[in-house]
């Protein structure tokens, strides 16, 4: 059972994605062997996947499908054009956003990285960053590569974050390669007490989903 509980942003924006955060409730995660433990989320994630589709278009069947690297999208059937899409997961919580324009979303529970990483990708060698920063970064980062349907392995220090303003709790912004390897982004930032999650659209656009949250069994 998915128990919907809406929360529509202020102000209009010229693209505004519908994001879908769901957790899978304590007992369904420890309930299972702890390698079956994802699969539960991954489940979470494909509800919330159907949920996403049936609302962008409540007159016409569009079903969840996958393009041959992976990639989720919306198949409305024959001639019509596919429904962007993007899923993720981590830890007990699972993410979905649908847009009008390609999107991309990543959520990260708050976790530490290694040394290497932190060198390279995350600091400067002389101002060390939080956790929650490395998170964060690390977010932006990934969400960036799926609104392009691309993923690891990568040249993640050739990505750069451009913050323009936070609000609270969300933060917004610019994404870019140096190379000019991939074109640039606007970007959407949400941290909370657990996790952070960030979406990416490919152009300069002012993002203002609307969030969804959702409680599975």
């Amino acid at each position: 059972m998915i128990s919907p509980h809406t929360s529509a942003p202020v102000g209009e924006a010229c693209v505004s994605p519908t994001v879908y955060i769901g957790r899978s409730v304590d007992n369904a995660i420890r309930s299972v062997p702890r390698l079956a433990q994802g699969l539960v989320v991954k489940q979470l994630s494909r509800t919330l996947a159907t949920l996403a589709l049936e609302r962008a278009s409540p007159t016409s069947l569009i079903r969840l499908a996958h393009t041959t690297n992976g990639q989720p999208y919306g198949e409305p059937g024959k001639g019509q054009p596919k429904v962007p899409l993007s899923i993720s997961h981590s830890g007990p919580w699972a993410a979905v956003a649908c847009a009008a324009h390609p999107v991309g979303i990543d959520l990260q529970v708050y976790r530490g990285f290694s040394a290497g990483a932190q060198q390279q990708i995350f600091c400067d060698k002389a101002k060390p960053i939080s956790l929650v920063a490395q998170t964060a970064r690390w977010s932006v980062r990934e969400a960036y590569l799926k609104s392009f349907g691309r993923g690891l392995p990568f040249d993640l220090p050739d990505i750069a974050i451009q913050k323009y303003n936070t609000r609270g709790a969300t933060e917004y912004g610019r994404v870019y390669t140096h190379s000019a390897s991939l074109a640039p982004a606007s970007y959407w930032l949400w941290h909370t007490l657990y996790f952070c999650c960030a979406v990416c659209i490919t152009g300069d656009w002012d993002i203002n989903p609307t969030l969804s949250f959702h409680i599975g069994k």
